[in-house]
């Protein structure tokens, strides 16, 4: 097996390897250094056993926001990904337990959350922003379950991205795509039809000219609620509290159209849903 030679000094054999991915595109620049030039260019190395490992480029890739309210640490493996929230001395720690070689999923684990691969639905962010949207499916009901993050800016967003896109493709797909005014407004407009649908339906209800709701059926129990709640605030209160609402669907209406999103997504292609290649290595195209 041949030693690769350090790029920068073309002298020493290469120890420290980089990988730095590009964003949207998802294009990876790899580096070869010896120990002494990566220190030279301020690289933190932390000695693990015998070999010199990056801090937060090597494999499994973790990420420190270290500026957010909230101290947000990412780890992504092979098989799934882990997000913690460390208080400033906690984080303190953690770091340098990673420096000891102590396994980082365990330490995470202990009070973060854990994303097995086989239980994520999707990844979604709005390139404008800096929060980042994890889709589950769980076990026992099978309905999704989100949890949303939000990062210190969206260049932070990026780099989570990046560490997920390269553990998780191919088995999920990376995909960009910008939304034109007309596709940004229609959930606003579909959320403002019924907002005002709604506020119509509860202003007749409070003025009696709506029999009351039928106590059985799907959601018999909110619609009960919402006719009681009409008849206690009357006519007028209905028409004001549903003004309020429609004026922030269209609030929401011009954002949308001023500055349609660009949505990052990472989806499961749908070749891989009943695979079993989880635990593995997952860089198998399917036969």
């Amino acid at each position: 097996m041949s030693v690769l030679t350090c790029e920068r000094c073309q002298q020493q054999p290469a120890s420290v390897h980089l990988c730095d991915v590009s964003m949207p595109s998802g294009e990876k620049h790899e580096r070869h250094l010896c120990e002494e030039c990566a220190l030279e260019e301020g690289v933190t190395i932390a000695e693990r056993g015998a070999d010199p490992v990056v801090e937060g480029e090597a494999l499994p890739p973790i990420v420190i926001d270290r500026e957010s309210s909230r101290n947000n640490v990412v780890m992504v493996t092979d098989e799934a990904v882990v997000v913690a929230t460390r208080a400033p001395d906690e984080l303190a720690a953690l770091e340098s337990e990673l420096q000891k070689g102590a396994p980082a999923e365990t330490l995470l684990s202990r009070s973060g959350k854990r994303f097995p691969f086989e239980k994520i639905v999707g990844v979604v962010s709005n390139e404008r922003t800096s929060e980042l949207k994890i889709t589950c499916k769980l076990a026992l009901t099978g309905k999704p379950e989100f949890h949303d993050f939000e990062f210190s800016s969206p260049q932070r967003r990026d780099e989570v991205l990046a560490a997920m896109r390269s553990q998780m493709e191919p088995i999920f797909r990376y995909a960009r795509t910008e939304f034109t005014p007309l596709r940004a407004a229609l959930a606003p407009l579909v959320t403002a039809a019924v907002l005002a649908m709604l506020t119509w339906a509860l202003r007749d209800s409070a003025r009696g000219a709506l029999p009351a709701p039928n106590s059985h059926g799907r959601h018999a129990a909110l619609k009960e609620l919402l006719y009681r709640f009409a008849l206690w605030i009357g006519p007028t209160g209905v028409l004001v509290i549903g003004g309020i609402a429609l004026a922030i669907a269209l609030l929401w209406l011009v954002a949308q159209v001023r500055e349609p999103p660009i949505m990052l997504t990472l989806k499961r292609d749908k070749r891989y849903w009943k695979s079993s290649l989880f635990g593995e290595k997952m860089r198998k195209e399917p036969g």
